[in-house]
């Protein structure tokens, strides 16, 4: 486009100026209520996080039921001059039962607010699929690590008897399973059953010699 026929940034600080205020003052109930038309990017992308992330507890699972009060908080924070209690039920009281929420929602930007909603949910939805990959790994890990424990029981018992297992069960007390009690007593009892068993080996030999 030919340059002497843009718009030039001063020409549009000026339109901004004398057709869109940055703030709009309303009479609340008889108090001043100075509502902000927009907020500044790095402010919309700090209440997008904080909205989003906010639906999740420490340990990471998402909390729906949070997010309309989050919202309503964080657009009031962010776009008025009203401080809300930070203890939870007294907020709850004002936003759900005042029009205040309403008034300043009234009179911001849509489209900003409307930004700010849909990337929350984006940044939600992307943290959730996140969450379940990794939930899935984890249950990949787990079901690898019994196969691996499968195999290893599988070795460690393939020449076990049921008289080893009567001795595996000998050695389970009270209270609870002793993995040292249960290796002594394998051993034990497999040490037993070599001295009961005769030495093939130098029967064989002495018919051998005669």
């Amino acid at each position: 486009m030919d340059k002497e026929k843009m718009i030039s940034i001063e020409k549009m600080d000026e339109i901004m100026k004398d057709y869109f205020p940055e703030t709009e003052t309303v009479d609340y109930h008889g108090q001043e209520l100075v509502i902000r038309k927009t907020i500044e990017p790095e402010e919309m992308f700090d209440l997008v996080r904080q909205i989003a992330d906010g639906c999740f507890s420490p340990d990471g699972t998402y909390m729906p039921e949070v997010f309309d009060m989050l919202l309503r908080a964080g657009t009031i924070g962010e776009y008025s001059n009203v401080r809300l209690p930070k203890e939870v039920g007294h907020m709850g009281r004002i936003l759900y039962g005042s029009d205040l929420y309403e008034t300043v929602w009234r009179h911001i930007s849509r489209e900003q607010h409307d930004a700010v909603t849909d990337a929350v949910w984006e940044r939600i939805n992307a943290r959730n699929n996140m969450n379940k990959v990794l939930f899935e790994n984890e249950i990949q890990k787990a079901v690898a690590g019994l196969q691996s424990l499968g195999e290893q029981f599988a070795q460690l018992f393939n020449d076990v008897s049921p008289d080893d297992i009567k001795a595996l069960i000998g050695a389970i007390g009270e209270g609870g399973i002793d993995e040292g009690k249960l290796v002594q007593a394998v051993v034990e009892k497999q040490n037993a059953l070599r001295e009961e068993k005769p030495d093939l080996s130098v029967i064989e030999g002495g018919k051998d010699g005669e």
